[in-house]
């Protein structure tokens, strides 16, 4: 057998490894952003090194872990601002803030407005449900998104 590894070449990945990962991250934070998530249970979660996942991840997608989570969460935040009439603490925790201050600090630096700002700049008394027509604001359900 030891004749055989002179005649092994080692061919350089070229990214097939870190695309297959970061399909099995997004796939995940999209599905469970709204819950406590750091770096430390999502390599748990997916078996590999947090190191290599971190890295992997803000090289490919040239953003940080903690920015994309908190990207997802200020989103869906927005969403729920503009259509239903849960108060703002509530949204914030369904997003998955863990705590109110995170949530208005978030909020502030990727929007320029506070949470309140943002719901009365685009909330009105005319508001547009789903649907597009004029409405009542709609109610929150809770369904997931993927």
């Amino acid at each position: 057998m030891a004749y055989l590894f002179p005649r092994i070449q080692l061919v350089e990945n070229t990214d097939a490894g870190g695309t297959l990962l970061i399909s099995r991250i997004l796939e995940y934070l999209h599905g469970h952003f709204m819950e406590p998530v750091t770096l430390d249970t999502l390599a748990r979660e997916l078996h590999v090194n947090k190191f290599y996942l971190s890295h992997t991840f803000s090289n490919t997608l040239h953003m940080g872990f903690s920015a994309y989570l908190n990207k997802l969460r200020a989103e869906r935040a927005m969403m729920l601002l503009r259509t239903t009439d849960q108060s703002i603490e509530t949204i914030g925790a369904v997003a998955g803030f863990g705590t109110q201050r995170t949530f208005d600090r978030v909020f502030k630096k990727m929007t320029s407005l506070t949470p309140r700002e943002y719901r009365q700049k685009y909330l009105t008394s005319d508001s547009i449900d789903n649907a597009g027509m004029p409405g009542k604001v709609l109610a929150y359900t809770e369904e997931r998104y993927s």
